[in-house]
């Protein structure tokens, strides 16, 4: 006779069946909207369980001075709670439920499901340079992943799990397997209320979540306090402007500005990305490949990275890598040596957390 299907078995179902309808829903949805441009909208989801800080990211993130005009997409606009002193308006715009703020950002109700939502933002007359989408607390984050991955013109910049460091996952099977399966598909792990723990506790669970994303970054955090710049792509140098990162403002963290010296092979800067001293986060540049006519876009998050054709204006940029890191400066410069040198290094003095920063978490 043959054995009853196991939990574990009626999971996996769920997270096919789950991965599937998201998929189909999106070429619904995407094939009366497609766009003449080729412009990608940008997407970085946010993953954690109830209570991790998700909501504590995206306000700050939302709300931030980092001159960015972000979407933030979530399961209601309310729960956002942003201060009220950055509301500029509050009503039905694009179709959406929408909070658009001072700073240029818009926050969006997740109505109708995640692809639905994004082909309505696709759409807009002016595409935001990135959307946050924020998961539910019980959503299953590799299928969600999955879903946007699949969707034309959307790119997935970064998967960024939030764990909470205080909390336990014994007896509640679900709850350890969506953390995991987070995890897992992230490429940035936030640690979140270290300060509710010993320090040995803190190294106890990185190492855990190390074996579960051994490419993720992963950073302790208190109250999901990050700069911008770890979870958005580096703002572009201007010619005679300041230096690339310059937006990075938190003094845990240095930027280092690498200029080519000749061309690398594709494997070469996958190797030396793969093998960085602990502690880079992000690399983003536009790099002259050998066998290669035009340059290309890298960009990274951890010891992942993708490539991608270099547009007009990052092209005009050739040459020049920039990575994030909390490592010694001069130890990472070392390490991409001599394919590169150094043009610009250094911190930047941490900004004050907003009003709307440090509101009490509800996600």
């Amino acid at each position: 006779m043959a054995e009853a299907p196991s939990p574990a078995d009626y999971a996996r179902a769920y997270d096919t069946l789950d991965f599937l309808m998201g998929v189909a829903e999106a070429a619904a949805f995407q094939r009366p909207r497609q766009r003449t441009g080729t412009e990608e909208l940008a997407v970085v989801l946010v993953t954690g369980f109830l209570g991790a800080g998700k909501t504590t990211l995206m306000r700050r993130l939302v709300s931030g001075d980092h001159g960015l005009r972000l979407a933030a997409i979530v399961n209601d606009v309310a729960n956002l709670n942003v201060d009220a002193a950055l509301v500029a308006e509050a009503g039905a715009a694009h179709g959406l439920e929408t909070l658009a703020l001072e700073n240029g950002c818009v926050c969006c109700s997740l109505s109708g499901g995640v692809a639905r939502t994004l082909a309505e933002i696709h759409a807009w007359a002016s595409v935001p340079d990135c959307v946050l989408l924020e998961a539910s607390g019980a959503a299953d984050p590799s299928a969600l992943a999955a879903v946007i991955g699949s969707m034309n013109n959307v790119r997935l910049d970064a998967v960024v799990a939030v764990v909470d460091a205080a909390a336990t996952t014994e007896d509640q099977d679900d709850a350890a397997r969506l953390i995991a399966r987070g995890v897992r598909v992230a490429d940035l792990v936030l640690v979140n209320k270290t300060d509710l723990i010993a320090p040995a506790e803190a190294a106890a669970l990185e190492r855990e979540l190390t074996n579960l994303a051994p490419k993720a970054a992963i950073l302790r955090t208190i109250d999901c306090a990050v700069p911008p710049g770890l979870i958005f792509d580096l703002p572009p140098r201007e010619k005679g402007g300041p230096a690339l990162g310059a937006a990075l403002r938190d003094d845990r963290f240095a930027t280092v500005e690498l200029i080519q010296t000749e061309s690398i092979k594709r494997h070469e800067i996958e190797d030396l990305l793969a093998a960085a001293p602990a502690g880079l986060y992000r690399a983003k540049g536009t790099l002259q490949l050998m066998d290669m006519t035009a340059p290309e876009l890298l960009q990274s998050v951890g010891r992942r990275w993708r490539w991608a054709p270099a547009g007009a204006e990052a092209a005009r940029l050739a040459g020049r890598l920039v990575l994030v890191t909390a490592a010694d400066a001069d130890d990472v410069a070392a390490h991409f040596n001599p394919a590169f040198v150094v043009v610009a290094e250094g911190h930047t003095e941490r900004a004050p957390p907003s009003s709307a920063a440090i509101l009490a978490d509800s996600g």
